[in-house]
């Protein structure tokens, strides 16, 4: 949200997005359906949900390399975010 946000030249005075449709609304430059996919986001199953989340995080880097094509760190971004996840088990839980 925050580099969509910046990308339409939005700003928020708080973090929360309490308001997500309001906020959609205000962003020339934004995924389509965005406020319904980070529902799904967030109340999928788990698979379906990492799914939508990577499906908006690379409808977010066609944004920026169409409107903004210079910024290479958006590839850097690009790669550091479709690593494979690292798997840990925190405190040696489960054994």
């Amino acid at each position: 949200m925050m580099v969509l946000m910046a990308l339409g030249g939005v700003y928020v005075p708080h973090g929360e997005f309490k308001w997500l449709a309001v906020l959609e609304g205000l962003l020339p430059l934004r995924p389509q359906d965005l406020t319904r996919r980070l529902g799904d986001v967030l109340t999928a199953p788990l698979a379906q949900g990492i799914e939508a989340l990577h499906a908006l995080w690379e409808d977010t880097y066609a944004l920026v390399g169409k409107h903004f094509p210079e910024l290479e760190p958006v590839q850097k971004a690009r790669r550091w975010l479709n690593r494979p996840a690292e798997r840990f088990s925190p405190l040696g839980w489960p054994p």
